[in-house]
């Protein structure tokens, strides 16, 4: 992701995100390729962003649940069509979530470091627990 996203990695997959944004600009205003034209400047198409339902809920007695998505596809000039990269989260599809609130991020970049983000993937996983009714106090 170059050397913004790396920097920006220290602030977690968002500040990875701001970084990758930031020097792919700069590059784009001063990178030439070796014969001293422009280089690439067209970030890959992401087709296909997954979509997830808004909540996930842990069957009784359960506190994971699977959660499953269709990876996405790209296609650039340079490579022709491809699979992103996933950023994040850490889990894949058809992995058990645990409670909490996770966002499915994929990336492309080409060769020449253009990058295009697909991220309209929010979910959250909520576990319901009971506990058993207080014992009357006699």
């Amino acid at each position: 992701a170059g050397t913004g996203g790396t920097i920006g990695s220290a602030f977690g997959p968002k500040g990875a995100v701001v970084g990758a944004i930031a020097g792919g600009a700069i590059c784009l205003m001063f990178c030439e390729t070796d014969s001293g034209e422009p280089s690439d400047t067209v970030a890959p198409t992401i087709y296909h962003c997954p979509l997830t339902q808004p909540y996930y809920h842990a069957e009784k007695l359960e506190t994971t649940v699977k959660v499953e998505w269709s990876r996405p596809i790209c296609f650039d000039e340079d490579v022709k069509w491809g699979h992103p990269e996933k950023v994040s989260p850490p889990e894949n599809t058809g992995d058990l979530f645990e409670q909490g609130t996770y966002s499915v991020l994929y990336q492309a970049a080409d060769w020449s470091n253009n990058v295009q983000f697909c991220d309209r993937s929010d979910f959250t996983v909520v576990v319901t627990k009971c506990f058993p009714p207080p014992q009357p106090a006699y």
